[in-house]
């Protein structure tokens, strides 16, 4: 009798160890491991794993140095801080070579009391265009984490620079941290969509309007942006002949996307001697090198009284002087 509970009471305990080990086992097997991203920054974090990996750039980069201090992320003691008594620029970059082709997302945190003239961080893979993620610090310990998005930094030669840049201001201050660099996945081969904002240019009667040779174009993050090259329509300066608001489109090279240009078109100021009122004695600058043309030796001299921009002063520039002698420009 007790040999059978025994025997009874060990296969239970069997039947219960192996019921475990089975539920074990269907456990781990449905368990999903995610997989770490790799970060290829190194010392991103800048807590000295290979701090001579940094290049520091600028006629002030002696404002920026990883230094232990409070400002910097959960988890570490040093960050890259930077402060300086006088206007500072500097530019702290980072090559990494032997990457796999593909789209990354680059991000990084900073904080510090703002002010500065820009901030911003970049990526510029080999052969490509470069982008930026702009910041702006908002105080003590206010951590911001800019990104330059998988959809705007592209790989396809195997290497890419990335780092900040701070163009500041006397006693601006601030620190970077935990910076990394991490693929997202292949290339895309479908385009991507782009948001180009319209240009505003201001232009004179009859001159042929400056119109930017690149743009900036917002690729589906408003975060990050590329300098990207832009073809004009065709024009000539005498088709802006009259005061006023004109437009004209230019296309985005390798796109279908188009840009407007928005050109206000304005009247020179008759004051010649710059005195603030337009009246008889501007007149007379203006009859002193009256039947001057462009070409002529004192052309320099005359084309400010060249109003309408046809190349002479003449009747007509003298039209338009009477005119703001009655009338001021606004």
């Amino acid at each position: 009798m007790h040999l059978k509970k025994a025997a009874l009471t060990g296969l239970c305990a069997a039947s219960l160890l192996l019921g475990s080990l089975h539920l074990s086992n269907a456990a781990w097997a449905d368990e999903v491991i995610t997989p770490v991203p790799v970060n290829y920054v190194v010392d991103g974090d800048f807590e000295g794993s290979d701090a001579s990996r940094w290049l520091f750039e600028g006629a002030q980069a002696s404002a920026i140095a990883i230094k232990a201090q409070d400002n910097h992320t959960v988890g570490g003691s040093h960050s890259a801080a930077y402060w300086s008594g006088s206007d500072f620029h500097f530019k702290v970059s980072q090559r990494i070579e032997g990457l796999a082709n593909g789209r990354y997302m680059l991000k990084a945190y900073t904080q510090g009391g703002g002010g500065e003239t820009s901030s911003r961080l970049f990526a510029v893979s080999d052969g490509g265009e470069p982008v930026h993620a702009n910041f702006i610090n908002t105080g003590y310990n206010n951590w911001q984490q800019p990104q330059i998005t998988h959809i705007n930094l592209t790989v396809t030669n195997g290497s890419c620079t990335i780092g900040f840049e701070v163009d500041g201001k006397a006693n601006n201050w601030g620190s970077i941290d935990d910076i990394s660099l991490v693929r997202i996945g292949d290339v895309e081969t479908a385009p991507v969509s782009m948001t180009v904002q319209p240009i505003h240019v201001t232009s004179w009667l009859n001159a042929l309007p400056a119109l930017p040779s690149v743009v900036s174009a917002v690729y589906n993050d408003d975060q990050s942006y590329l300098e990207v090259p832009v073809q004009w329509e065709t024009s000539q300066a005498s088709d802006y002949n009259h005061v006023g608001v004109y437009q004209r489109i230019g296309t985005i090279q390798g796109s279908d996307t188009t840009v407007p240009a928005i050109i206000t078109v304005n009247l020179k100021s008759a004051d010649l001697n710059a005195d603030g009122v337009v009246n008889v004695a501007d007149l007379a600058l203006a009859y002193y090198d009256f039947n001057v043309s462009r070409g002529s030796v004192n052309w320099e001299r005359a084309q400010k009284a060249d109003l309408n921009n046809d190349g002479i002063v003449d009747l007509n520039d003298v039209q338009l002087m009477a005119n703001q002698m009655i009338q001021p420009l606004p």
